[in-house]
């Protein structure tokens, strides 16, 4: 295992008037690293509870042992671990990991992440993990990116070789992930975008298992004939309420790029998708270069959206486009794996025709009606509207209008400029052409500053009509690369729409 990154250790004897030593030193490295004031202190205090309670209950009045107080730095802040060689805990032994009644602060109230294990001869560990709210990667790199091994390849470039063990007449195979297989994911996702993934689970090991056993995805690795991770992707399946499910989080090493890989996990994947009785898939493909893009045209995928500014510019794909210009923007893509039956639809008139022909390339021809588009009668009478709302560290939101009220433009506003005001660069709200006030308010929602962002049916439950708002995101266009003359249409489409535009 590699070593920790910019770390140190603190001994200090088990003796209850050191406890302040160890704050001290915790407190230091957390300034060190650049959380802020109040950050620190509840790092401190953190310190101070756990070690009073392992002092109360791991040592016998004057006994003459030691502890350990190690601090690591992380992609995303730090963690400190406190290693006890006296009687064996579990997590129920430290009441400041459990409700009280006295107002003690708790330790899940000050840390983010709270984890016991046992070592055998080398005692109890307990891990705190503080993030920091604005995680500075650079520096992080800086500090610690290590050289690669002495055996790593370059990139495959036209006249080198890959992988070992890889070879056209040898290509990858594709299997269901399994706990074994996470650190070297982790690995992989380093070689392939540095420490700039902006889902940051990737990087730790144990949430990717966590997030598999629990089901939240399903992921897939690539593996050389050596034996040797060298792929990843997974269906996303957070959003139960969706009849369509997403296909993503993929990664190929450098060196076994252009073998097909990235090809063979997503139709394992798309197999899967339809063995659980999902409608479709999707994905979201880059647009900085149009690799992944010629993936999903070869099998089979269609464009319906294009999400302007989804990601970060920090993204950076390793011996591919190490630095992005702006922000990354995502081509929506669809695969229906069943027939796509939307029923009657209401489609505001501006984007009629377009919607209409997306659901035309989707093999769909749904009941388009006919009736002017106008505010029902009973619309006054309603009950408030209802909102979900979603967001990602990475500056994207979304509204999703789960229930048309009285109050529909004026909630979504709301939602909107509280959004704003927390800095989101980019906002997308979610509204179903199944209902008729779709069609009806479109208008009033594009007054707001929304505009046409594609179509995704089954998508929370709806046939989705994606509008997107740019707050602070600045946009060129040109620099926007599509792959498919289809997909191009859509671009120029949405180019027109944008308010925003020059």
């Amino acid at each position: 295992m590699d070593a920790p990154c910019d770390a140190s250790t603190l001994i200090i004897p088990a003796d209850p008037s050191f406890v302040a030593v160890a704050q001290a030193y915790a407190t230091a490295v957390a300034a060190r690293l650049g959380f802020d004031p109040a950050a620190q202190v509840e790092l401190q205090e953190a310190v101070g509870l756990a070690l009073r309670d392992i002092l109360a209950r791991a040592f016998e009045p004057g006994e003459r042992q030691s502890l350990t107080l190690a601090s690591e730095r992380l992609p995303a802040g730090l963690r400190l671990v406190i290693t006890e060689s006296g009687l064996p805990l579990s997590l129920a032994d430290l009441p400041a990991l459990t409700p009280v009644q006295t107002g003690r602060a708790r330790l899940a109230d000050l840390v983010d992440e709270v984890s016991l294990s046992q070592r055998g001869h080398a005692g109890t560990e307990l891990h705190l993990v503080k993030y920091l709210p604005a995680p500075d990667r650079d520096a992080y790199i800086r500090t610690c990116q290590l050289p690669p091994p002495a055996d790593a390849l370059p990139p495959p470039v036209p006249g080198l070789g890959t992988l070992p063990g890889l070879a056209a007449s040898h290509p990858c195979q594709v299997r269901r992930f399994s706990p074994a297989d996470a650190l070297e994911v982790a690995r992989t996702v380093y070689k392939a975008y540095g420490y700039s993934y902006p889902f940051e689970d990737m990087y730790y090991p144990e949430r990717l298992s966590a997030h598999n056993a629990a089901g939240r995805l399903v992921s897939a690795v690539a593996v050389a004939p050596s034996g040797e991770v060298i792929g990843h992707a997974a269906l996303l399946l957070f959003d139960a309420a969706s009849a369509i499910v997403e296909v993503g989080l993929a990664a190929v090493k450098p060196a076994a790029r252009g073998q097909g890989c990235l090809t063979r996990l997503t139709e394992f994947l798309r197999d899967e998708a339809r063995r659980r009785g999902y409608t479709a898939v999707y994905a979201r493909t880059v647009t900085s270069h149009t690799v992944s893009q010629k993936v999903t045209a070869h099998l089979g995928f269609t464009p319906v959206g294009l999400m302007l500014g989804f990601g970060p510019a920090t993204l950076s794909f390793r011996h591919l486009r190490e630095h992005l210009p702006q922000r990354e923007s995502l081509l929506v893509e669809y695969l229906p794996l069943q027939p796509v039956n939307p029923g009657t639809l209401y489609l505001p008139e501006r984007h009629r025709e377009m919607l209409a022909a997306l659901y035309r390339r989707l093999g769909a021809h749904p009941e388009l009606s006919a009736a002017p588009c106008a505010l029902p009668p009973d619309v006054a009478t309603r009950s408030l509207t209802r909102l979900k709302s979603r967001a990602l560290p990475t500056g994207f939101a979304a509204i999703i209008m789960q229930d048309y009220g009285s109050d529909a433009v004026t909630a979504v506003h709301a939602r909107l400029q509280d959004l704003i005001r927390q800095h989101y660069e980019v906002i997308f709200l979610y509204l179903d052409l199944a209902d008729p006030l779709t069609c009806a308010l479109g208008p009033q929602f594009e007054a707001l500053g929304f505009f046409f962002a594609g179509l995704l049916p089954g998508a929370h439950g709806l046939q989705a009509l994606l509008l997107q708002y740019l707050n602070s995101a600045s946009l060129d266009y040109d620099r926007i690369q599509i792959h498919a003359p289809a997909a191009r249409n859509l671009l120029a489409y949405i180019r027109r729409a944008d308010p925003n535009r020059p």
